[in-house]
């Protein structure tokens, strides 16, 4: 249970106290009291050590009874997988039907084993799973992807257009009959099921709902009453804890005694009723009519048409408010309506909202960095940030674009760039080198987009000096628009402007074509994003990170370096990890740089924290971007690091201005810098081309 995980709680009390239990005595009336009376502030949980050795398989059946045989002997097994998940053949299609990798044996049942422990006993278990698969006449595949998105359970909703989850505790033996009972319904089901204890499967039945309208809604919990009785007809019962349709179940699920004894807690510790009323100890009055509603609900369900999916729906409508990215999202405020679940629940009611809860809607749409920290939590995967942007160019035609980004997009389409400087200026940044007169506008195979930022802001200038130095060294054949680099749009794209930033796209586009370039090279992962989901689009022309470029050199090459004593720490850039997936490239140099420590921060790779700068929150709501990017120093700081490294300019400048802030005493560089500083100047003129 997952109690034997928990070592203290802090819990608060109805009264404002805060009661500290630091014993399994005194945490027990806690536990499955869902705030019913007490709120779990804190919890300090037992961690297992991390497991030397990790293997995962995903195993396809040809039918129930097959995976119920294969399943029986595995528990009878006296060392258990860490974790065993099965999936029915209307869950895999389902999977499938959405667009997701690793579904091709979609009409099957699928088994997913997770294996974790010492090297040797690893290797027992899987030599015991290949002999039961071959028994079972079962398929055996690698499962790291599938374990990979083990959390994303809710992908199906992308094939349906709605969904009802409902939870039931069965025993193993009994899953065929209650798979039965749940095939007899009327609205098509998919199950995923998870073995909980050697007898016993938690099992997640997914009902395919319309959520048009209330009394459809409605309808469909009479499917609740019904699998309800059938699981506790098996031995089972219904999952949801005492959640507000278990109460006609409360008696079956737990003993008199237990329910007793949570009233007497109750009466106890909350004597006035005030947390979290209307459940198990004191339900509605309206539940003694549960039976007789039961029936006139089963009959309109009966008499509903099965749900269809509409091909038109978008992103937003897909969400089910799971609430797995609240707690992730850097912008997050008190309020609800500050997470990305509350900005969806009020875009699905924006044509009602009126007035200052419209312009609140608003600011809290663009107070966003459109980092995607969200989507990688998200149990149904939904691309957010495009889902954002889409609602932001909405808010834009209704007229409620936020001034500041008014301002910001005037200058933009005023002198092609951020800074608001004459755009013949692009190259001054190259002025120090003398080689801009030598670079701009020759017929080459490479170009650099240097980007609004690397070419006018001061702070992160030299980051296109340091990569520039760098081609020259590698002897690439390359050269920069100049003037005729536009912004790439992205902060038009971010403040509303769709439209306005794909004409900025097309311009680049023909003077790249201008020159007879077929790659662009940049260090901005914004423009990186552009170029990708643009640019290439209309194009063909190829883009590559400075990042990339570098990581392909160096693997082709050998390189001469200084030794760099120094201690430093990464931090993934949004628009160049999460959005295009470019994690290992940085790292891959920075650790061929001899006596350079790299020590990783808590949150890193997918899981990285934003900048703060991204989406346009920086000019739109400066201290709240500061706040963000004071708290990404505060975890560089955290690992003794010397040097934030980082492979952006958007995330230097905001770093920068934090720094200045806060005077955190850490130097900020960005990978070309670095790199530029360890190689040895004649290196790759030895090694040739």
């Amino acid at each position: 249970p997952f109690s034997e995980h928990i070592l203290s709680l802090h819990v608060v009390l109805a009264d404002g106290r805060i009661k500290r239990c630091e014993e399994g005595r005194e945490m027990k009336p806690f536990f499955g009291s869902e705030g019913t009376v007490g709120i779990l502030a804190r919890a300090r949980l037992r961690i297992r050590s991390f497991p030397e050795s990790s293997s995962f398989r995903s195993i396809t059946f040809s039918s129930l009874g097959r995976l119920l045989e294969f399943l029986q002997r595995i528990v009878e097994e006296s060392t258990l997988p860490f974790s065993i998940e099965c999936f029915d053949p209307r869950y895999s299609s389902l999977l499938a039907g959405t667009g997701c990798e690793g579904t091709e044996d979609g009409g099957k049942w699928r088994c997913l084993l997770a294996l974790e422990g010492e090297e040797r006993e690893v290797r027992k278990i899987e030599e015991r799973v290949e002999r039961l698969c071959l028994h079972s006449q079962a398929r055996l595949m690698d499962g790291e992807r599938d374990w990979a998105q083990r959390f994303k359970v809710m992908r199906i909703r992308r094939a349906l257009p709605g969904l009802l989850p409902l939870t039931f505790y069965i025993p193993l033996k009994e899953l065929p009959r209650f798979y039965e009972e749940c095939s007899k319904m009327k609205r098509p089901s998919a199950l995923a099921c998870h073995l909980v204890t050697r007898q016993h499967v938690l099992v997640l039945c997914f009902l395919s709902l319309d959520k048009t309208t209330g009394w459809t809604c409605l309808a469909s919990l009479s499917n609740h009453a019904r699998l309800s009785k059938a699981a506790l007809r098996l031995g089972g019962i219904p999952g949801g804890g005492i959640g507000l349709w278990n109460i006609p179940f409360r008696k079956a699920i737990r003993p008199s005694e237990d329910l007793k004894e949570m009233g007497r807690i109750k009466r106890e510790l909350d004597p006035y009723g005030i947390l979290n009323p209307g459940m198990w100890i004191h339900p509605p009055p309206i539940f003694v009519l549960y039976r007789p509603i039961m029936v006139l609900l089963s009959i309109f369900e009966a008499l509903t048409p099965l749900p269809t999916k509409r091909g038109d729906e978008k992103e937003i409508e897909r969400c089910v408010q799971c609430g797995n990215c609240v707690d992730s999202c850097p912008t997050r405020g008190i309020w609800p309506s500050t997470t990305p679940r509350g900005r969806i629940f009020f875009a699905r009611r924006q044509a009602s909202l009126e007035g200052v809860m419209r312009i609140d809607y608003t600011s809290s749409l663009f107070n966003c960095t459109l980092c995607g920290r969200c989507t990688v939590d998200c149990s149904v995967d939904i691309d957010l940030p495009k889902a954002f942007l889409d609602l932001r160019s909405h808010m834009v035609r209704e007229g409620l674009e936020p001034e500041a980004l008014r301002l910001l997009t005037s200058v933009i389409e005023g002198t092609r760039n951020v800074a608001g400087k004459k755009n013949e200026q692009r190259p001054s940044w190259a002025g120090r080198l003398n080689i801009s007169a030598d670079l701009k506008g020759r017929k080459v195979e490479y170009v650099y987009f240097v980007g609004c930022l690397t070419s006018f802001y001061p702070m992160v200038q030299d980051i296109a000096r340091s990569f520039v130095q760098i081609l020259s060294l590698l002897s690439v054949d390359f050269s920069i628009l100049g003037g005729e680099e536009w912004c790439c749009g992205y902060p038009l794209l971010s403040a509303g402007h769709s439209e306005e930033a794909a004409r900025f796209m097309a311009h680049n586009v023909e003077a790249i074509r201008g020159v007879g370039a077929q790659k662009v090279l940049v260090s901005c992962p914004g423009c990186l994003r552009m170029w990708k989901e643009y640019g290439r689009k209309v194009s063909g022309i190829d883009v590559l990170h400075a990042t990339e470029f570098i990581a392909l050199a160096l693997k082709e090459r050998k390189f001469r370096f200084r030794p760099l004593d120094s201690k430093v720490t990464y931090h993934d850039p949004c628009d160049l990890g999460r959005m295009s997936g470019l994690y290992d490239e940085p790292r891959y140099i920075l650790k061929s740089i001899p006596g350079l420590s790299l020590v990783e921060m808590e949150e890193t790779r997918e899981y990285s924290r934003c900048c703060g700068s991204g989406g346009d929150l920086l000019p739109f709501n400066q201290n709240l971007s500061m706040e963000i990017a004071e708290e990404r120093l505060r975890d560089a700081a955290a690992t003794g690091a010397t040097t934030l490294v980082t492979a952006c300019p958007a995330c230097i400048r905001a770093f920068g201005m934090a720094r200045t802030r806060t005077k955190m005493k850490i130097e900020l560089l960005d990978v070309t810098q670095l790199f530029l500083r360890a190689v040895e100047r004649h290196s790759a003129a030895e090694e040739g081309r």
